[in-house]
């Protein structure tokens, strides 16, 4: 009788171990999962931010060589911002320049087209008395 007891407990025991490593595998390997998740959404952020890094202009450099070359250029206003017509919403990109003397306009426009890489500039063109040309 006291084999059998003895037979049982190391069953129970075994079985124990058994379940106890079951739960421990399956813990694993769900973690694991999670992990490879999250590297992947990490990896996929890190991408979109060096995007969003290279698109960064230098605006010093940037303001140095337009004053440069356009002396008569009073001052900029250079960003996106929201069109909206019937059809649709659109963000654009959106040059207001203010000329002292003069209006080259679209001249700066195409030259900033080249330089920032960005396609179709609109151009808003406010005198200096605050009329639109």
């Amino acid at each position: 009788m006291v084999q059998n007891k003895d037979t049982s407990k190391e069953m129970i025991g075994s079985i124990k171990d058994q379940v106890k490593s079951g739960i421990i595998e399956e813990m694993y390997h769900k973690n694991y999962q999670d992990l490879q998740v999250k590297n992947t959404v990490i990896d996929s952020l890190n991408k979109e931010l060096y995007s969003i890094k290279d698109k960064t202009l230098d605006w010093m450099q940037l303001k140095r060589e337009i004053f440069t070359q356009y002396p008569d250029l009073k001052s900029l206003s250079f960003g996106k911002s929201i069109q909206i017509s019937l059809e649709q919403i659109d963000t654009i990109q959106t040059l207001i320049p203010i000329w002292t003397i003069g209006n080259q306009s679209y001249r700066l426009k195409n030259w900033l087209e080249v330089r920032t890489g960005e396609n179709n500039i609109q151009i808003f063109s406010p005198t200096l008395n605050g009329d639109s040309l």
